[in-house]
């Protein structure tokens, strides 16, 4: 794989994302709803300070005594360790919330990444490019990632600055596992499911109905999953990863309850979930490689001194008429594609 060309369609597919304002948007709606949770809990933060809810687990059988004191009876140098511990779990609930929305929402709005270049005419010129599929469909991939981690990276800083400037002080190592262990890897492994299954779709609006099937699809599953020991293959393949919206809504909702389970959800459950997510995709990937290079056999073209004029052309359909009636081309496309052609021998 030509590393030069990876960079160059990475960026080549950033710019049209960026463009589109698709981080922004994503950034925005993340932004607004932690932050009415933030303001609620702002509102309700007594919860947190007063009363105190101290979990006691029984090591000897399966029951769980909730135990409310105030503070006043509790011993000083103890208050504050609990008030924090309770705030960290109520925090990480996030997940909870944030989980289907990003199984329902990436995989539409990512759908549209390889076949929009079908829609404006520029898949047919950049099979005229000394480029491989696989340079290709990677650097969509990447430039995805970087779009999922800035739309996520905001609101997920911003809210636990909130949150620990309006509500309380909490575990930074706990937050930042939440991040790293679910809502990032949930968010790029929909969007990629998203992408490659609506790869063979040749027009933006297909791709994106096709992604809506997708996303109704996962959240369906996610929704009527019943958790039941064992955990099997098919539990971490689910493309709706309830492994992991599992292991935080019983480690951490209710304090911890995931003894009462004949085999708990631990750490290790979730990892063996990305890495069956990340397999999963891999192979999804390989077969859309396939896939291109079959629809492309036997086709042999050139690229034409003029792919500016032609790339105008060859976008007509997608375009909108002037005022004068003449035909505007995206210019965020033109200018991705010029991009794309300038780091291209």
């Amino acid at each position: 794989m030509n590393v030069s060309q990876l960079i160059v369609v990475t960026r080549y597919e950033f710019v049209l994302q960026w463009r589109q304002r698709l981080a922004l948007a994503i950034a925005v709606m993340l932004c607004l709803l932690a932050g009415t949770l933030v303001l609620i809990w702002h509102d309700d933060r007594h919860n947190i300070l007063d009363p105190v809810i101290v979990i006691e687990q029984s090591q000897t059988d399966s029951v769980t005594r909730i135990v409310t004191m105030l503070a006043s009876d509790i011993a000083p140098d103890q208050v504050e360790p609990l008030r924090w511990k309770y705030s960290t779990e109520v925090l990480i609930t996030i997940e909870i919330l944030v989980h289907p929305l990003l199984i329902f929402l990436f995989p539409i709005l990512f759908a549209d990444t390889l076949p929009k270049d079908h829609q404006y005419g520029v898949r047919d010129l950049l099979q005229t490019l000394p480029m491989t599929n696989t340079v290709y469909i990677t650097g969509k991939l990447l430039a995805s990632v970087l779009s999922v981690a800035i739309s996520l990276f905001i609101p997920w800083v911003l809210t636990g600055i909130a949150w620990w400037a309006l509500v309380y002080p909490f575990d930074v190592v706990s937050y930042v596992a939440m991040y790293l262990t679910s809502i990032f890897p949930v968010a790029v492994l929909a969007t990629f499911s998203g992408i490659l299954v609506a790869a063979g779709q040749r027009t933006r609006r297909r791709a994106i109905l096709i992604g809506a099937a997708f996303a109704i699809l996962c959240t369906l599953l996610l929704l009527f999953h019943q958790h039941k020991p064992p955990i099997t293959l098919v539990d971490h393949l689910n493309p709706a990863r309830p492994v992991i919206f599992h292991y935080y809504m019983v480690n951490t909702t209710f304090g911890g309850l995931s003894h009462l389970s004949e085999e708990p959800t631990t750490l290790g459950h979730v990892g063996l979930t990305v890495l069956a997510g990340i397999i999963e995709v891999a192979a999804v990937w390989v077969w859309v490689q396939w896939r291109m290079r079959r629809q492309q056999a036997g086709i042999v073209t050139t690229l034409p001194d003029t792919s500016g004029e032609l790339l105008r052309l060859r976008m007509t359909r997608s375009s909108r008429l002037a005022p004068d009636g003449s035909i505007q081309a995206d210019l965020s496309v033109l200018k991705a594609f010029q991009i794309l052609r300038a780091g291209l021998p």
